[in-house]
């Protein structure tokens, strides 16, 4: 695999990790194991209060933001962040060893890639999930190319080294049942960098992702938020 070129503004290894989750929580043992490999820093928030947790998320400086995935604060911490969330979801058992990354093949999705360099032993699959409106009753669109799955990768992704395996179905649904049957402990999803008002700050996919995966989730922004 081409390694990825990075956004500037991210480290292919971060080095300072902002911890909002309770200090023995599985989250606060993630970024402990993190920390470790990455020789990163982890700065805890003193506060428990959850407005002055996404206070503090909001003003954060950290390379990644360090999250309980369970906590009903995620979703409100991951619009908040202005860097990649680590939502931790399962207590962890050793470092992430088999990722899903979902793309959609734009130069801001592929923004998604730049921290694949900080988990240089993990097996990364890359997922592309399409949905054609009405497709059961109207025929597969003739705009589209016969044979979709089998394509080679369009850029940005191309350009970079990636092979995408492109599948059908609402990015919803065939993305938790990819790290279902596929055993992934990590998915990478990109979320909006619009200033925007509750959920669309991070996108509804981006949030029904965030909720439904059963395994931990980083969500990355695809543009600066401040």
């Amino acid at each position: 695999m081409v390694s990825p070129p990075l956004h500037p503004r991210w480290l292919a290894r971060p080095r300072t990790l902002l911890l909002a989750a309770p200090e023995h929580s599985p989250a606060a043992a993630r970024a402990a194991q993190l920390a470790a490999r990455w020789q990163a820093a982890v700065v805890p928030l003193p506060d428990d209060d959850p407005d002055a947790i996404a206070a503090e998320v909001a003003r954060a400086t950290a390379d990644l933001i360090i999250a309980d995935g369970l906590s009903p604060e995620i979703e409100r911490l991951a619009c908040a962040s202005p860097r990649p969330l680590l939502a931790v979801k399962t207590p962890p058992a050793g470092p992430h060893r088999k990722l899903l990354v979902a793309v959609d093949h734009s130069a801001r999705g592929a923004r998604s890639l730049d921290l694949l360099q900080a988990f240089p032993d993990a097996a990364i699959e890359l997922v592309h999930a399409y949905h054609l409106p009405f497709r059961d009753v109207v025929g597969a669109d003739p705009a589209l190319p016969a044979g979709l799955e089998h394509t080679p990768t369009p850029p940005p992704l191309a350009l970079r080294g990636f092979r995408v395996d492109n599948r059908l179905g609402t990015p919803e649904k065939l993305l938790v049942e990819a790290v279902t049957t596929g055993a992934h402990d990590l998915a990478i999803v990109a979320t909006h960098g619009a200033h925007d008002l509750g959920v669309s700050l991070i996108g509804r996919t981006a949030a029904a992702l965030l909720a439904g995966l059963p395994c931990d989730v980083l969500m990355v922004p695809t543009a600066d938020r401040r």
